[in-house]
Protein backbone atom coordinates (compact mmCIF):
# COMPACT_ATOMS: atom_id res chain seq x y z
CA UNK A 1 0.00 0.00 0.00
CA UNK A 2 1.47 3.38 -1.00
CA UNK A 3 1.22 6.53 1.09
CA UNK A 4 -1.71 7.96 -0.87
CA UNK A 5 -3.89 4.89 -0.35
CA UNK A 6 -2.95 4.68 3.33
CA UNK A 7 -3.83 8.30 4.17
CA UNK A 8 -6.91 8.15 1.97
CA UNK A 9 -8.18 5.21 4.03
CA UNK A 10 -7.39 7.03 7.28
CA UNK A 11 -9.17 10.15 6.03
CA UNK A 12 -12.43 8.29 5.31
CA UNK A 13 -12.16 6.33 8.56
CA UNK A 14 -12.12 9.56 10.57
CA UNK A 15 -15.14 10.89 8.67
CA UNK A 16 -17.00 7.66 9.40
CA UNK A 17 -15.84 7.79 13.02
CA UNK A 18 -17.25 11.32 13.34
CA UNK A 19 -20.66 10.14 12.17
CA UNK A 20 -20.60 7.15 14.53
CA UNK A 21 -19.80 9.37 17.52
CA UNK A 22 -22.64 11.76 16.68
CA UNK A 23 -25.11 8.87 16.30
CA UNK A 24 -24.02 7.34 19.63
CA UNK A 25 -25.02 10.53 21.48
CA UNK A 26 -28.70 9.72 20.96
CA UNK A 27 -28.56 7.17 23.81
CA UNK A 28 -27.36 9.57 26.55
CA UNK A 29 -29.88 12.15 25.35
CA UNK A 30 -32.70 9.65 25.94
CA UNK A 31 -31.33 8.59 29.34
CA UNK A 32 -30.90 12.18 30.53
CA UNK A 33 -34.46 12.96 29.42
CA UNK A 34 -35.70 10.04 31.53
CA UNK A 35 -33.67 11.24 34.54
CA UNK A 36 -35.12 14.74 34.22
CA UNK A 37 -38.64 13.30 34.03
CA UNK A 38 -37.96 11.27 37.19
CA UNK A 39 -36.73 14.37 39.01
CA UNK A 40 -39.81 16.36 38.02
CA UNK A 41 -42.06 13.56 39.25
CA UNK A 42 -40.20 13.42 42.58
CA UNK A 43 -40.49 17.16 43.10
CA UNK A 44 -44.18 17.33 42.26
CA UNK A 45 -45.09 14.25 44.34
CA UNK A 46 -43.03 15.00 47.45
CA UNK A 47 -44.99 16.43 50.38
CA UNK A 48 -42.74 18.99 52.09
CA UNK A 49 -45.11 19.42 55.05
CA UNK A 50 -44.88 15.94 56.55
CA UNK A 51 -41.44 15.52 58.08
CA UNK A 52 -38.63 18.11 58.39
CA UNK A 53 -35.84 15.53 58.52
CA UNK A 54 -37.03 13.86 55.32
CA UNK A 55 -37.28 17.25 53.63
CA UNK A 56 -33.66 18.12 54.52
CA UNK A 57 -32.33 14.75 53.33
CA UNK A 58 -34.40 14.97 50.16
CA UNK A 59 -33.22 18.49 49.31
CA UNK A 60 -29.54 17.75 50.01
CA UNK A 61 -29.63 14.65 47.83
CA UNK A 62 -31.51 16.57 45.16
CA UNK A 63 -28.77 19.20 45.04
CA UNK A 64 -26.15 16.49 44.44
CA UNK A 65 -28.33 14.96 41.70
CA UNK A 66 -28.72 18.32 39.96
CA UNK A 67 -24.96 18.92 40.22
CA UNK A 68 -24.06 15.64 38.51
CA UNK A 69 -26.84 16.07 35.96
CA UNK A 70 -25.68 19.57 35.01
CA UNK A 71 -22.10 18.36 34.47
CA UNK A 72 -23.35 15.45 32.37
CA UNK A 73 -25.44 17.77 30.19
CA UNK A 74 -22.47 20.13 29.83
CA UNK A 75 -20.23 17.38 28.46
CA UNK A 76 -23.04 16.07 26.24
CA UNK A 77 -23.50 19.45 24.58
CA UNK A 78 -19.74 19.86 24.26
CA UNK A 79 -19.37 16.45 22.65
CA UNK A 80 -22.25 17.09 20.26
CA UNK A 81 -21.59 20.61 19.04
CA UNK A 82 -18.96 22.27 21.27
CA UNK A 83 -21.71 24.51 22.70
CA UNK A 84 -23.03 25.53 19.25
CA UNK A 85 -19.56 26.59 18.11
CA UNK A 86 -19.22 23.44 16.05
CA UNK A 87 -16.09 21.41 15.46
CA UNK A 88 -14.02 22.49 12.49
CA UNK A 89 -13.66 19.33 10.41
CA UNK A 90 -11.39 19.39 7.36
CA UNK A 91 -12.50 18.07 3.97
CA UNK A 92 -11.04 17.97 0.49
CA UNK A 93 -12.07 20.88 -1.70
CA UNK A 94 -14.85 20.32 -4.23
CA UNK A 95 -14.08 18.11 -7.20
CA UNK A 96 -14.57 20.90 -9.74
CA UNK A 97 -11.95 22.98 -7.91
CA UNK A 98 -9.62 19.99 -7.84
CA UNK A 99 -10.10 19.49 -11.57
CA UNK A 100 -9.52 23.18 -12.19
CA UNK A 101 -6.26 23.14 -10.25
CA UNK A 102 -5.04 20.09 -12.15
CA UNK A 103 -5.88 21.74 -15.47
CA UNK A 104 -4.05 24.93 -14.44
CA UNK A 105 -0.95 22.86 -13.75
CA UNK A 106 -1.24 21.26 -17.18
CA UNK A 107 -1.68 24.65 -18.86
CA UNK A 108 1.30 26.09 -16.98
CA UNK A 109 3.71 23.44 -18.17
CA UNK A 110 2.30 23.64 -21.69
CA UNK A 111 2.87 27.38 -21.82
CA UNK A 112 6.34 27.29 -20.27
CA UNK A 113 7.32 24.29 -22.44
CA UNK A 114 9.06 22.61 -19.53
CA UNK A 115 8.88 19.03 -18.31
CA UNK A 116 5.29 18.25 -17.38
CA UNK A 117 5.21 17.11 -13.75
CA UNK A 118 1.60 18.16 -13.15
CA UNK A 119 0.40 14.63 -12.35
CA UNK A 120 3.13 14.14 -9.73
CA UNK A 121 2.50 17.54 -8.15
CA UNK A 122 -1.25 16.98 -8.12
CA UNK A 123 -0.79 13.62 -6.42
CA UNK A 124 1.52 15.17 -3.82
CA UNK A 125 -1.05 17.91 -3.21
CA UNK A 126 -3.83 15.33 -2.64
CA UNK A 127 -1.54 13.41 -0.30
CA UNK A 128 -0.74 16.53 1.75
CA UNK A 129 -4.45 17.38 1.96
CA UNK A 130 -5.28 13.87 3.20
CA UNK A 131 -2.57 14.08 5.87
CA UNK A 132 -3.59 17.56 7.06
CA UNK A 133 -7.33 16.88 7.04
CA UNK A 134 -6.98 13.53 8.78
CA UNK A 135 -4.87 15.08 11.55
CA UNK A 136 -7.48 17.81 12.20
CA UNK A 137 -10.36 15.35 12.20
CA UNK A 138 -8.54 12.93 14.52
CA UNK A 139 -8.09 15.66 17.13
CA UNK A 140 -11.78 16.59 16.92
CA UNK A 141 -12.88 12.98 17.28
CA UNK A 142 -10.61 12.44 20.27
CA UNK A 143 -12.10 15.52 21.93
CA UNK A 144 -15.62 14.26 21.24
CA UNK A 145 -14.83 10.83 22.69
CA UNK A 146 -13.39 12.45 25.83
CA UNK A 147 -16.51 14.53 26.48
CA UNK A 148 -18.77 11.59 25.66
CA UNK A 149 -16.98 9.52 28.29
CA UNK A 150 -17.32 12.29 30.90
CA UNK A 151 -21.01 12.61 29.99
CA UNK A 152 -21.52 8.90 30.64
CA UNK A 153 -19.51 9.06 33.86
CA UNK A 154 -21.55 11.85 35.45
CA UNK A 155 -24.76 10.42 34.05
CA UNK A 156 -24.07 7.21 36.00
CA UNK A 157 -23.33 9.30 39.10
CA UNK A 158 -26.67 11.02 38.60
CA UNK A 159 -28.49 7.71 38.38
CA UNK A 160 -26.80 6.31 41.52
CA UNK A 161 -27.60 9.47 43.49
CA UNK A 162 -31.20 9.29 42.33
CA UNK A 163 -31.33 5.75 43.74
CA UNK A 164 -30.41 7.26 47.12
CA UNK A 165 -33.06 9.93 46.55
CA UNK A 166 -35.73 7.24 46.34
CA UNK A 167 -35.22 6.42 50.06
CA UNK A 168 -36.58 9.69 51.51
CA UNK A 169 -39.04 9.94 48.64
CA UNK A 170 -40.38 6.44 49.31
CA UNK A 171 -40.78 7.11 53.03
CA UNK A 172 -42.54 10.37 52.28
CA UNK A 173 -44.81 8.67 49.79
CA UNK A 174 -45.69 6.02 52.37
CA UNK A 175 -46.54 8.66 54.96
CA UNK A 176 -48.82 10.34 52.45
CA UNK A 177 -50.80 7.10 52.06
CA UNK A 178 -51.24 6.74 55.85
CA UNK A 179 -52.41 10.33 56.18
CA UNK A 180 -56.22 10.38 56.51
CA UNK A 181 -57.98 11.91 53.56
CA UNK A 182 -60.99 14.09 54.37
CA UNK A 183 -63.56 14.69 51.71
CA UNK A 184 -66.22 17.34 52.10
CA UNK A 185 -69.71 16.49 50.88
CA UNK A 186 -72.37 19.17 50.53
CA UNK A 187 -76.05 18.40 50.02
CA UNK A 188 -78.01 20.92 48.03
CA UNK A 189 -81.70 20.68 48.84
CA UNK A 190 -82.79 23.71 46.82
CA UNK A 191 -83.61 21.62 43.77
CA UNK A 192 -86.93 19.90 44.18
CA UNK A 193 -88.28 17.95 41.22
CA UNK A 194 -91.55 16.10 41.36
CA UNK A 195 -91.46 13.63 38.49
CA UNK A 196 -95.08 12.72 38.97
CA UNK A 197 -96.38 16.20 38.16
CA UNK A 198 -97.88 16.75 34.71
CA UNK A 199 -95.74 19.82 34.00
CA UNK A 200 -92.47 18.01 34.75
CA UNK A 201 -93.52 15.04 32.63
CA UNK A 202 -94.13 17.30 29.62
CA UNK A 203 -90.80 19.05 30.19
CA UNK A 204 -88.86 15.77 30.33
CA UNK A 205 -90.57 14.43 27.20
CA UNK A 206 -89.66 17.62 25.32
CA UNK A 207 -86.02 17.25 26.36
CA UNK A 208 -85.93 13.63 25.17
CA UNK A 209 -87.55 14.47 21.83
CA UNK A 210 -85.20 17.43 21.34
CA UNK A 211 -82.09 15.31 22.02
CA UNK A 212 -83.28 12.64 19.56
CA UNK A 213 -83.93 15.28 16.90
CA UNK A 214 -80.49 16.85 17.41
CA UNK A 215 -78.86 13.42 17.10
CA UNK A 216 -80.69 12.77 13.83
CA UNK A 217 -79.65 16.16 12.46
CA UNK A 218 -76.02 15.54 13.36
CA UNK A 219 -76.06 12.16 11.69
CA UNK A 220 -77.45 13.70 8.49
CA UNK A 221 -74.73 16.37 8.32
CA UNK A 222 -71.78 13.96 8.73
CA UNK A 223 -69.81 13.60 5.49
CA UNK A 224 -66.90 11.33 4.73
CA UNK A 225 -63.69 13.42 4.72
CA UNK A 226 -61.72 13.57 1.49
CA UNK A 227 -57.99 12.73 1.64
CA UNK A 228 -55.73 15.81 1.61
CA UNK A 229 -53.83 16.41 -1.64
CA UNK A 230 -50.13 15.71 -1.91
CA UNK A 231 -47.91 18.61 -0.89
CA UNK A 232 -45.29 19.45 -3.53
CA UNK A 233 -42.33 21.56 -2.40
CA UNK A 234 -39.80 22.71 -4.96
CA UNK A 235 -36.19 22.20 -3.99
CA UNK A 236 -34.19 25.32 -3.24
CA UNK A 237 -37.22 27.41 -2.34
CA UNK A 238 -38.62 28.36 1.03
CA UNK A 239 -41.62 26.11 1.86
CA UNK A 240 -43.32 29.11 3.50
CA UNK A 241 -43.72 30.90 0.15
CA UNK A 242 -44.79 27.80 -1.78
CA UNK A 243 -48.36 27.92 -3.14
CA UNK A 244 -50.62 25.81 -0.98
CA UNK A 245 -52.22 22.80 -2.74
CA UNK A 246 -55.92 23.19 -3.39
CA UNK A 247 -58.19 21.10 -1.22
CA UNK A 248 -61.63 19.80 -2.23
CA UNK A 249 -63.23 22.58 -0.19
CA UNK A 250 -61.24 25.24 -2.04
CA UNK A 251 -62.30 23.79 -5.39
CA UNK A 252 -65.97 23.84 -4.34
CA UNK A 253 -65.67 27.50 -3.28
CA UNK A 254 -64.19 28.46 -6.65
CA UNK A 255 -66.87 26.42 -8.46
Amino acid sequence: MDNLEFYKEQYYKEIERKNDISNSLATPIGIISALVAGLLYSLTSFDFSLNTTLVVIFLLTLIVVLFFLAISIFHLITAFSDFHNGFNYAYLIDTDDLGGYHKQLKDYYAQTKTTDTSDVEFKEYILSEFIKSTGINQKNNKSKIKHRYLCHKYMINTFLTMCILTIPFGINFGLQNTKPKIQKVEIDSTLNINLQSKQNEIFINNLINKSIKMTDEKEEKVEKPTPPPTQIIQEGKDPKIQPKPQTQTDKKKKG
